[in-house]
């Protein structure tokens, strides 16, 4: 345990190195080759931890491992953002309305570049390009009040990391709850295939993403879903969806789950109505200070168009644009994706029974909507998809656990690089695609092709007797 958790740190810290000298276009091809390098054994590490795990951990052994995994949170805590400006421009989307008084929602971050605060902000490496907010309005309530915290870029920049370690410490302790009450023999495995994989690691203490409120208030809302707080659940699960409406497609389980595991259909509901009336009017409170009706959510829409990023979609629209007009092609592949997705959301809620279906349905809709439907694609999206699988910790859960997490960390430096004109568009798509989509995919296939090849063999040995 020792060795592998000294290894981790030497390589976080070479990790960290040379992420910082890509970010400022210093990085190399040799650079390139040493970062993955490095991660591919940061997760070879990673992966024989998992395997020490799968019996699980006596009390020292447990307290040394999880201890280890804070020790690297905090580490990552107190260094700078390498790899994304997304903390920044929370920053500047909190300044919107705290600095300038106007409304994130139809304000664009790009707006602070003529503010005081600016030149602080382009010193970490901030660029005026992202739109209006494409979050919910309790993200915009936490930019704001860290953008109106007194002192520096860099006070805030800790404040947003902070908030993100906190929520991820947090997280791992629902998963060590949810494990005890489905899955006993599993909570260690589970609880360290969270807390320890490295893209989470990065991407929260390293880089701040709000993923990490998403992601416990997604966790918040399954155990007390499972533990029958019915309205409580409710609330959670809404909550969650005001930070980001990507837990909305969770929605549908939850009721499924409510419906199906009921000790009555009257006390359900009031239970349900309960739930349902504090959620909204947790929405209108919320909501209240930056409604401008469908205006409001203008940052979605900006952000929701492929092409941009290595998504599926964006490569299915790059194929299709060479034969259509491009226009026509987006339109296409959306309208099929968002269908797609939504049935199968319908066909896994069908089959939700209980606890175990539940946690399976959330964690392969959370991989779906990654994977195949959704229209962007960032590094950072792997963190709800890893972290619900963490919930379902069988050999085939972890093994995508690990390629989405490796494909992510892999794909990390691509942006900095077609940024920093190190690599052409196309290149930067098409490699995004590879490693943070491809990877996993190929995990996923490569057992079920095995299971296929396997049930055809059987049934020719029973045709030959």
């Amino acid at each position: 345990m020792l060795l592998i958790g000294t290894g981790s740190a030497l390589l976080y810290v070479l990790v960290h190195v040379v992420q910082r000298r890509m970010f400022h276009g210093e990085g190399d091809a040799a650079e390139v080759v040493l970062y993955a390098t490095a991660t591919v054994i940061l997760f070879l590490l990673y992966a024989a931890l998992l395997v020490l795990c799968r019996g699980g951990l006596d009390r020292r052994t447990r307290v040394l491992v999880l201890g280890l995994a804070v020790l690297f949170n905090a580490a990552w805590l107190a260094a700078p953002p390498s790899l994304s400006i997304d903390v920044l421009s929370y920053i500047s989307h909190g300044y919107v309305r705290a600095g300038l008084g106007e409304n994130p929602h139809l304000v664009p971050s790009s707006a602070v570049a003529a503010s005081p605060i600016a030149p602080e902000l382009e010193a970490y490496g901030w660029r005026p390009v992202h739109p209006v907010t494409p979050y919910g309005p309790l993200t915009t309530q936490l930019e704001t009040a860290v953008a109106d915290l007194p002192g520096s870029v860099a006070t805030k920049v800790v404040a947003f990391k902070a908030v993100a370690v906190a929520c991820s410490l947090a997280s791992a302790l629902l998963i060590w709850v949810i494990l005890g009450h489905v899955r006993p023999g599993r909570r260690d495995l589970g609880t360290v295939a969270y807390l320890w994989n490295p893209m989470m690691v990065v991407e929260l203490a390293g880089e701040g993403h709000n993923d990490a409120v998403m992601a416990v208030l997604v966790l918040l809302a399954l155990t007390l879903t499972i533990r029958r707080r019915v309205a409580g659940g409710i609330v959670a699960m809404a909550a969650a969806i005001l930070t980001k409406y990507l837990p909305a497609l969770l929605a549908p389980l939850q009721a499924a789950y409510l419906w199906r595991t009921r000790r009555g259909t009257g006390r359900l509901a009031l239970q349900a109505a309960l739930g349902i009336v504090v959620a909204a009017v947790l929405g209108a409170v919320v909501f209240a200070p930056y409604w401008a009706g469908l205006d409001t959510f203008a940052g979605i829409r900006l952000t929701g168009q492929a092409g941009h990023t290595g998504s599926t979609q964006t490569m299915i629209v790059e194929v299709l644009s060479r034969l259509a007009a491009e226009s026509w092609a987006r339109s296409v592949v959306a309208v099929v994706a968002v269908c797609g997705l939504l049935a199968y959301v319908g066909v896994r809620a069908i089959n939700v029974r209980d606890d175990q279906t539940l946690l399976r349905a959330a964690a392969a809709v959370s991989v779906a909507y990654v994977l195949v439907a959704s229209p962007s694609y960032w590094p950072w999206y792997a963190v709800l998809p890893v972290a619900l699988l963490a919930l379902v910790p069988g050999e085939r859960s972890l093994i995508l656990l690990l390629a989405l997490s490796l494909g992510s960390r892999l794909a990390a430096p691509l942006d900095v690089l077609y940024v920093t004109e190190t690599v052409g568009r196309f290149t930067y798509l098409l490699v995004t695609w590879l490693f943070g989509i491809g990877v996993p995919i190929l995990a996923l296939a490569v057992p079920t092709v095995g299971r296929a090849s396997s049930i055809t063999a059987a049934r020719g040995r029973r045709s030959d007797g």
